[in-house]
């Protein structure tokens, strides 16, 4: 089955964000998790499709669900995450925590994302 449009974009942030050079072995639980975000975003705002401004938010949302499942699996048991990430206009520091704080922290940030940039797009009308 090929992969979904969010997939590979998923994959690379997942890569640059983490340092795993092996995060396509995820990619049917990646296809899977964006099915569901996508899903979730549409019935959040009330539309057909996902605008193209919104697509960037199905992939970080997409990335965050995928580390709170797999984090500990994409990274082993090795330290080498990094310290601080920027997301957007939001930085996040990871000075001296462990890795399991990290990745929750991290996850918790992607899957929390655009949630202001969702109301902008929302169809009020049913």
């Amino acid at each position: 089955r090929p992969m979904n449009k969010y997939t590979e974009k998923v994959i690379t942030l997942a890569e640059d964000l983490t340092g795993c050079p092996d995060v396509t072995a995820f990619e049917t639980s990646i296809d899977f998790i964006s099915e569901v975000v996508e899903r979730s975003i549409l019935n959040d705002i009330n539309q057909a499709e996902v605008p193209v401004e919104l697509e960037r938010v199905v992939i970080y949302r997409t990335l965050g669900e995928l580390i709170k499942m797999q984090g500990k699996n994409i990274l082993g048991d090795t330290d080498d995450m990094a310290k601080s990430i920027e997301i957007g206009d939001t930085k996040i520091e990871f000075n001296g925590e462990p890795l399991s704080v990290r990745l929750t922290t991290l996850a918790d940030a992607l899957t929390n994302y655009g949630k202001g940039e969702l109301a902008c797009y929302r169809r009020l009308k049913w």
